[in-house]
């Protein structure tokens, strides 16, 4: 087996925009985890009604969802104890959001250089 079916993912992407590198993931053997907000989740979690949509559950599959507040410094650091075991981080937040977190590019590659 290769070093990138054993590597793990961590996606902080909300309405499933990163669910094409995730689904990429769930066929290997990565680990993942999706980091959800506290107030309800991904919101594709209820496209069309109900709890689980059919979208969310293929785009989902294999995968286990975190619920963090990045909002607070519990939540943040819940993602860095992640980061620290992760070897793919993806994210679709706007411009600048993971900055404001404190979570930026510079000091992910500086506290997780491997």
């Amino acid at each position: 087996m290769t070093e990138v079916l054993k590597a793990s993912a961590l996606s902080s992407s909300h309405h499933d925009h990163g669910a094409v590198g995730r689904h990429d993931a769930g066929r290997s053997r990565r680990r993942r985890h999706k980091v959800e907000r506290p107030d309800g989740g991904d919101p594709f979690r209820s496209f069309r009604g109900g709890l689980y949509s059919p979208h969310f559950i293929a785009f989902n599959r294999n995968k286990r969802s975190v619920v963090l507040d990045l909002q607070t410094e519990a939540g943040k650091a819940s993602l860095r104890a992640l980061l620290a075991k992760a070897d793919v981080l993806l994210d679709n937040y706007r411009s600048g959001v993971m900055d404001r977190l404190g979570l930026s590019a510079a000091f992910i590659q500086t506290e997780y250089p491997s």
